[in-house]
Formats: structure tokens, C-alpha cells, sequence
């Protein structure tokens, strides 16, 4: 019983490593910011840029498709679908 305890304690401990880690990590990138910055306008802009996430881009599919490598079939049903689709 008291393993469980002490495992239990165990990942608290690394829990709250990591939470104090990501916290010093932060806290750095805060003062390299502040040193790169000459004026307070450039740290705000810097601060700002580290806050803001790229949003995800799905890869466009290519519309076109080689109707060389079709069968016959499948060239018949893609022309129905384009002449559908005008």
C-alpha cells in the first residue's frame, strides 16, 4: 500500500517539475525579448508575435486528375462528373 503512496507522491513531484520548467522557460524567453527590444513598442511586438499560433493549412487537393492512367470506365464516369459540374 504505501508503494502506491510513494508512487503517487512521485509523480506529483515530476508533475510539478515540469509545471516550474516550463515556467523558467517562459520566463527566458520573456528576457531575451527584453534584451533584443530597443524601445518598449518593439517588446510589446515581439511579445505579441510569440503569442500568436499559425493556423493549420490542410494541402490542397489538385483538381486535376490524369485521365491516362484511367481504364476506360473510369474515364467515361469522369467526364459525366465534369460535364455535371460544368
Amino acid at each position: 500500500m504505501s508503494e502506491f503512496v510513494l508512487f503517487g507522491v512521485i509523480i506529483v513531484l515530476a508533475g510539478l517539475l515540469y509545471l516550474r520548467e516550463r515556467e523558467n522557460r517562459l520566463e527566458r524567453a520573456k528576457l531575451v525579448n527584453a534584451l533584443m527590444s530597443k524601445n518598449a513598442t518593439e517588446l510589446r511586438d515581439l511579445e505579441f508575435v510569440d503569442k500568436v499560433t499559425l493556423p493549420k493549412v490542410t494541402p490542397v487537393e489538385d483538381p486535376l486528375t490524369a485521365t491516362a492512367d484511367m481504364s476506360d470506365e473510369e474515364f467515361d464516369k469522369h467526364i459525366e462528373e465534369q460535364l455535371k459540374n460544368g
